[in-house]
Protein backbone atom coordinates (compact mmCIF):
# COMPACT_ATOMS: atom_id res chain seq x y z
CA UNK A 1 0.00 0.00 0.00
CA UNK A 2 2.53 2.55 0.42
CA UNK A 3 4.66 1.70 -2.19
CA UNK A 4 1.30 2.47 -4.11
CA UNK A 5 0.84 5.95 -2.79
CA UNK A 6 4.65 6.54 -3.39
CA UNK A 7 3.96 5.63 -7.08
CA UNK A 8 0.85 7.65 -6.87
CA UNK A 9 2.19 10.95 -5.50
CA UNK A 10 5.11 10.29 -8.13
CA UNK A 11 2.75 9.95 -10.77
CA UNK A 12 1.07 13.36 -10.62
CA UNK A 13 4.09 14.94 -10.29
CA UNK A 14 3.85 15.67 -6.21
CA UNK A 15 7.70 14.68 -5.99
CA UNK A 16 10.47 14.28 -8.16
CA UNK A 17 11.71 10.10 -7.77
CA UNK A 18 15.27 11.24 -7.99
CA UNK A 19 14.77 13.36 -5.09
CA UNK A 20 17.31 12.88 -2.10
CA UNK A 21 15.40 11.21 1.20
CA UNK A 22 17.23 13.52 3.16
CA UNK A 23 16.03 16.64 1.16
CA UNK A 24 12.18 15.75 1.54
CA UNK A 25 12.92 14.80 5.23
CA UNK A 26 14.90 18.32 6.00
CA UNK A 27 12.60 19.31 8.78
CA UNK A 28 12.77 16.31 10.66
CA UNK A 29 16.98 16.35 10.85
CA UNK A 30 16.49 18.78 13.75
CA UNK A 31 17.11 17.42 16.81
CA UNK A 32 15.03 19.79 18.74
CA UNK A 33 12.04 18.92 16.03
CA UNK A 34 12.80 15.14 16.99
CA UNK A 35 12.09 15.54 20.45
CA UNK A 36 8.82 17.73 19.25
CA UNK A 37 7.82 14.72 17.35
CA UNK A 38 8.66 11.80 19.10
CA UNK A 39 6.78 12.72 22.43
CA UNK A 40 3.70 15.00 20.58
CA UNK A 41 2.84 13.19 17.61
CA UNK A 42 -0.11 11.11 17.72
CA UNK A 43 1.66 8.78 14.18
CA UNK A 44 3.11 5.28 15.31
CA UNK A 45 0.94 5.63 18.72
CA UNK A 46 2.02 3.52 21.66
CA UNK A 47 -0.98 1.48 23.12
CA UNK A 48 -2.07 2.74 26.07
CA UNK A 49 -0.16 5.89 26.23
CA UNK A 50 -1.46 9.30 24.93
CA UNK A 51 1.28 11.72 23.57
CA UNK A 52 2.10 15.46 24.76
CA UNK A 53 -0.89 17.36 24.44
CA UNK A 54 -0.48 21.43 23.43
CA UNK A 55 -0.49 22.60 27.42
CA UNK A 56 1.65 19.76 28.59
CA UNK A 57 4.56 20.80 26.09
CA UNK A 58 4.11 24.31 27.04
CA UNK A 59 4.88 23.07 30.50
CA UNK A 60 7.90 21.07 29.40
CA UNK A 61 9.01 24.18 26.90
CA UNK A 62 8.75 26.65 30.14
CA UNK A 63 11.08 24.37 32.32
CA UNK A 64 13.51 23.90 29.39
CA UNK A 65 13.45 27.54 28.89
CA UNK A 66 14.41 28.03 32.49
CA UNK A 67 17.25 26.10 32.58
CA UNK A 68 18.77 27.36 28.94
CA UNK A 69 18.20 23.91 27.77
CA UNK A 70 16.84 23.06 24.30
CA UNK A 71 14.54 20.19 23.42
CA UNK A 72 17.01 18.16 22.15
CA UNK A 73 18.54 17.86 25.59
CA UNK A 74 15.68 15.05 25.65
CA UNK A 75 16.31 12.60 23.18
CA UNK A 76 19.05 11.73 26.08
CA UNK A 77 16.73 11.41 28.90
CA UNK A 78 15.90 8.52 31.39
CA UNK A 79 12.89 8.23 33.73
CA UNK A 80 15.42 9.72 36.42
CA UNK A 81 15.50 13.07 33.93
CA UNK A 82 12.48 13.32 33.44
CA UNK A 83 11.95 12.83 37.02
CA UNK A 84 14.14 15.49 38.29
CA UNK A 85 13.80 17.90 35.49
CA UNK A 86 10.05 18.48 35.25
CA UNK A 87 8.85 16.95 38.55
CA UNK A 88 7.09 14.10 37.24
CA UNK A 89 5.88 10.80 39.15
CA UNK A 90 6.91 7.42 37.55
CA UNK A 91 4.01 7.03 36.11
CA UNK A 92 4.03 10.35 34.08
CA UNK A 93 8.44 9.09 33.36
CA UNK A 94 7.29 5.85 32.37
CA UNK A 95 4.86 7.77 30.03
CA UNK A 96 7.42 9.77 28.21
CA UNK A 97 10.04 7.00 27.97
CA UNK A 98 7.54 4.91 26.33
CA UNK A 99 6.89 7.89 23.76
CA UNK A 100 10.51 8.29 23.49
CA UNK A 101 11.53 4.84 22.59
CA UNK A 102 9.24 5.26 19.77
CA UNK A 103 11.73 8.06 18.13
CA UNK A 104 13.24 6.02 15.06
CA UNK A 105 9.35 4.73 14.05
CA UNK A 106 8.04 8.24 14.43
CA UNK A 107 10.74 10.09 12.67
CA UNK A 108 10.86 7.56 9.72
CA UNK A 109 6.84 7.58 9.39
CA UNK A 110 7.66 11.34 8.89
CA UNK A 111 9.55 10.90 6.17
CA UNK A 112 7.45 8.46 4.77
CA UNK A 113 4.28 11.32 4.65
CA UNK A 114 6.94 13.87 3.24
CA UNK A 115 7.87 11.14 0.37
CA UNK A 116 4.38 11.71 -0.75
CA UNK A 117 3.95 15.21 -0.16
CA UNK A 118 2.75 15.92 3.79
CA UNK A 119 5.32 17.27 5.30
CA UNK A 120 6.09 18.11 8.86
CA UNK A 121 7.25 21.32 10.76
CA UNK A 122 7.54 22.30 14.53
CA UNK A 123 7.67 24.88 16.43
CA UNK A 124 11.58 25.03 16.59
CA UNK A 125 11.84 25.30 12.56
CA UNK A 126 12.21 28.46 10.78
CA UNK A 127 9.37 27.38 8.50
CA UNK A 128 7.07 27.32 11.35
CA UNK A 129 3.82 29.76 10.62
CA UNK A 130 5.16 32.93 13.04
CA UNK A 131 1.64 34.21 12.93
CA UNK A 132 0.53 31.44 14.80
CA UNK A 133 3.43 31.39 17.48
CA UNK A 134 3.27 35.42 17.90
CA UNK A 135 -0.51 35.38 18.39
CA UNK A 136 -0.96 32.23 20.05
CA UNK A 137 1.94 31.65 22.31
CA UNK A 138 2.45 28.77 23.74
CA UNK A 139 -1.06 27.50 22.72
CA UNK A 140 -0.08 27.50 19.27
CA UNK A 141 0.50 23.71 17.91
CA UNK A 142 3.68 21.80 18.69
CA UNK A 143 3.28 20.75 15.15
CA UNK A 144 2.11 20.87 12.16
CA UNK A 145 1.88 18.40 8.95
CA UNK A 146 1.53 20.84 5.63
CA UNK A 147 1.44 19.74 1.38
CA UNK A 148 2.18 22.96 -0.34
CA UNK A 149 4.51 25.79 0.07
CA UNK A 150 4.82 26.46 3.58
CA UNK A 151 6.24 30.21 2.48
CA UNK A 152 2.87 31.03 1.97
CA UNK A 153 2.24 31.68 5.56
CA UNK A 154 4.29 34.95 5.51
CA UNK A 155 1.59 36.56 3.25
CA UNK A 156 -1.33 38.92 4.54
CA UNK A 157 -4.09 37.03 4.95
CA UNK A 158 -7.95 37.12 5.20
CA UNK A 159 -9.88 34.59 6.88
CA UNK A 160 -13.18 33.79 5.86
CA UNK A 161 -15.28 31.51 7.36
CA UNK A 162 -19.23 30.66 8.30
CA UNK A 163 -21.62 27.67 7.98
CA UNK A 164 -21.21 24.29 5.31
CA UNK A 165 -24.93 25.12 4.72
CA UNK A 166 -25.41 28.39 2.51
CA UNK A 167 -27.50 29.55 -0.06
CA UNK A 168 -26.90 31.35 -3.59
CA UNK A 169 -27.29 34.26 -1.52
CA UNK A 170 -24.76 33.38 0.55
CA UNK A 171 -22.10 32.09 -2.24
CA UNK A 172 -22.35 35.74 -3.98
CA UNK A 173 -21.59 37.21 -0.88
CA UNK A 174 -18.39 35.28 -0.05
CA UNK A 175 -16.92 35.15 -3.94
CA UNK A 176 -17.46 39.16 -3.90
CA UNK A 177 -15.19 39.38 -0.69
CA UNK A 178 -12.63 36.97 -1.89
CA UNK A 179 -12.38 38.85 -5.20
CA UNK A 180 -11.75 42.05 -3.29
CA UNK A 181 -9.29 40.46 -1.18
CA UNK A 182 -7.28 38.89 -3.87
CA UNK A 183 -7.35 42.11 -5.89
CA UNK A 184 -5.96 43.78 -3.07
CA UNK A 185 -3.05 41.21 -2.47
CA UNK A 186 -4.44 38.88 0.21
CA UNK A 187 -4.55 35.05 0.28
CA UNK A 188 -7.31 33.64 1.67
CA UNK A 189 -7.54 31.16 4.66
CA UNK A 190 -10.26 28.80 5.08
CA UNK A 191 -10.96 25.56 6.72
CA UNK A 192 -11.26 23.19 3.53
CA UNK A 193 -15.00 22.44 4.46
CA UNK A 194 -17.25 22.41 2.25
CA UNK A 195 -19.94 25.81 1.67
CA UNK A 196 -18.47 29.20 2.81
CA UNK A 197 -14.72 27.32 2.45
CA UNK A 198 -15.42 25.70 -0.96
CA UNK A 199 -16.66 28.99 -2.42
CA UNK A 200 -14.03 31.48 -0.70
CA UNK A 201 -10.60 29.13 -2.03
CA UNK A 202 -12.25 27.87 -5.68
CA UNK A 203 -12.83 32.17 -5.92
CA UNK A 204 -9.57 33.17 -4.74
CA UNK A 205 -7.76 30.22 -7.44
CA UNK A 206 -9.89 31.28 -10.20
CA UNK A 207 -8.88 34.67 -9.62
CA UNK A 208 -4.99 33.64 -9.44
CA UNK A 209 -4.96 33.69 -5.61
CA UNK A 210 -3.50 32.00 -3.07
CA UNK A 211 -5.61 29.58 -0.44
CA UNK A 212 -3.89 28.79 3.15
CA UNK A 213 -6.41 25.74 4.33
CA UNK A 214 -6.15 24.73 8.13
CA UNK A 215 -7.79 21.18 8.09
CA UNK A 216 -9.53 19.54 10.78
CA UNK A 217 -9.57 15.75 9.01
CA UNK A 218 -7.76 13.26 7.00
CA UNK A 219 -5.06 15.43 4.68
CA UNK A 220 -3.71 12.35 3.64
CA UNK A 221 -7.35 11.38 1.56
CA UNK A 222 -8.16 15.30 0.51
CA UNK A 223 -4.53 14.97 -0.78
CA UNK A 224 -5.37 12.28 -3.46
CA UNK A 225 -7.69 14.82 -5.17
CA UNK A 226 -6.33 16.02 -8.42
CA UNK A 227 -7.58 19.57 -8.24
CA UNK A 228 -5.91 19.76 -4.70
CA UNK A 229 -2.30 18.07 -6.74
CA UNK A 230 -2.90 20.91 -9.42
CA UNK A 231 -3.67 23.99 -6.86
CA UNK A 232 -0.61 22.64 -5.43
CA UNK A 233 1.79 22.53 -8.09
CA UNK A 234 0.25 25.78 -9.28
CA UNK A 235 2.12 27.23 -5.65
CA UNK A 236 -2.31 28.50 -5.04
CA UNK A 237 -2.69 25.79 -2.71
CA UNK A 238 -1.00 25.15 0.71
CA UNK A 239 -2.59 22.90 3.15
CA UNK A 240 -1.90 22.59 7.16
CA UNK A 241 -3.37 20.32 10.14
CA UNK A 242 -2.03 19.88 13.46
CA UNK A 243 -3.96 16.09 13.66
CA UNK A 244 -2.53 13.29 12.22
CA UNK A 245 -2.78 13.12 8.33
CA UNK A 246 -4.92 10.07 8.59
CA UNK A 247 -7.20 11.06 11.24
CA UNK A 248 -10.90 11.68 10.64
CA UNK A 249 -12.97 14.94 11.75
CA UNK A 250 -14.27 15.37 15.13
CA UNK A 251 -16.16 18.46 16.37
CA UNK A 252 -13.18 19.12 19.34
CA UNK A 253 -10.74 19.38 16.30
CA UNK A 254 -12.50 21.64 14.32
CA UNK A 255 -13.12 23.75 17.53
CA UNK A 256 -9.34 24.12 17.74
CA UNK A 257 -8.69 24.36 13.90
CA UNK A 258 -10.72 27.74 14.09
CA UNK A 259 -8.45 29.32 16.27
CA UNK A 260 -5.53 28.75 13.64
CA UNK A 261 -7.51 30.72 10.64
CA UNK A 262 -7.67 33.32 12.64
CA UNK A 263 -4.59 33.63 14.50
CA UNK A 264 -3.11 33.22 10.45
CA UNK A 265 -4.98 36.51 9.29
CA UNK A 266 -4.96 39.99 9.50
CA UNK A 267 -8.76 40.20 9.50
CA UNK A 268 -11.11 37.46 9.51
CA UNK A 269 -14.60 37.59 8.04
CA UNK A 270 -17.53 35.99 8.97
CA UNK A 271 -20.21 35.07 6.36
CA UNK A 272 -22.72 32.91 8.60
CA UNK A 273 -22.69 32.03 12.10
CA UNK A 274 -26.08 30.09 13.41
CA UNK A 275 -26.63 31.70 16.92
CA UNK A 276 -25.33 30.30 20.01
CA UNK A 277 -24.18 26.82 18.44
CA UNK A 278 -21.69 25.29 16.15
CA UNK A 279 -17.79 26.16 15.18
CA UNK A 280 -17.83 29.47 13.52
CA UNK A 281 -20.30 30.48 16.55
CA UNK A 282 -17.80 29.52 18.83
CA UNK A 283 -14.77 30.69 17.09
CA UNK A 284 -15.91 34.25 16.35
CA UNK A 285 -16.29 34.64 20.41
CA UNK A 286 -13.20 33.03 21.00
CA UNK A 287 -11.52 35.42 18.95
CA UNK A 288 -13.42 38.86 19.74
CA UNK A 289 -11.85 37.85 23.47
CA UNK A 290 -8.88 37.35 22.24
CA UNK A 291 -8.23 39.71 19.29
CA UNK A 292 -6.15 37.40 17.19
CA UNK A 293 -7.51 39.13 14.15
CA UNK A 294 -10.07 41.97 13.20
CA UNK A 295 -13.38 40.53 13.38
CA UNK A 296 -15.91 41.24 10.19
CA UNK A 297 -19.36 39.74 10.14
CA UNK A 298 -21.91 40.10 7.66
CA UNK A 299 -24.54 42.60 8.11
CA UNK A 300 -27.56 40.28 7.51
CA UNK A 301 -30.66 40.55 10.07
CA UNK A 302 -31.83 37.44 9.05
CA UNK A 303 -29.12 35.77 10.53
CA UNK A 304 -29.32 35.89 14.30
CA UNK A 305 -26.11 34.79 14.75
CA UNK A 306 -24.78 37.55 12.78
CA UNK A 307 -26.73 39.99 14.62
CA UNK A 308 -25.77 38.96 17.80
CA UNK A 309 -22.10 39.13 16.91
CA UNK A 310 -22.00 42.29 15.48
CA UNK A 311 -23.78 43.27 18.88
CA UNK A 312 -20.85 41.99 21.19
CA UNK A 313 -18.40 43.73 18.86
CA UNK A 314 -17.94 42.08 15.45
CA UNK A 315 -17.74 45.16 12.65
CA UNK A 316 -20.56 44.95 10.30
CA UNK A 317 -19.39 44.50 6.58
CA UNK A 318 -21.15 44.66 3.38
CA UNK A 319 -20.15 43.57 -0.40
CA UNK A 320 -18.21 46.75 -0.36
CA UNK A 321 -16.34 45.39 2.47
CA UNK A 322 -12.49 46.82 2.02
CA UNK A 323 -9.86 44.51 3.15
CA UNK A 324 -7.18 46.78 3.55
CA UNK A 325 -8.85 47.50 6.40
CA UNK A 326 -7.36 44.64 7.91
CA UNK A 327 -3.80 46.25 8.29
CA UNK A 328 -4.76 48.78 10.77
CA UNK A 329 -2.98 47.29 13.99
CA UNK A 330 -5.38 44.96 15.86
CA UNK A 331 -3.46 43.61 18.50
CA UNK A 332 0.09 43.44 20.28
CA UNK A 333 1.85 39.95 19.22
CA UNK A 334 2.12 37.70 22.94
CA UNK A 335 6.03 37.64 23.63
CA UNK A 336 7.75 35.07 22.57
CA UNK A 337 9.70 32.40 24.29
CA UNK A 338 13.43 31.72 24.36
CA UNK A 339 13.19 28.91 21.71
CA UNK A 340 10.82 31.23 19.33
CA UNK A 341 13.09 33.78 19.02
Amino acid sequence: MRDFLLCFYVSYGIIKKKKNRSEVAVNIMNENSQAVIALCSYICPVIGVTPVEINEWAYIEGRLNEKGKTPSVILGFGAEDFKSTFGFDDAKATRMMRLLSRRNAVVAETERYASVGINTVTRFDSEYPHALKSKLGSAAPTLLYYAGDISATKNECIGIVGSRNVTEFDNDFVAEITRTSVNNGFSVVTGGAQGVDAVAADTAVKNGGIVVEYLADAMSRKIKSKIVQKRIRNGQLLMLSYISPESSFTVGMGMQRNKYIYAQSLGTVIVKADYNVGGTWSGALENLRNRWSRTYCRRCDDYRGNSELIRRGAIPIDEEFDPTDARKIYNEPKQLSFFDM
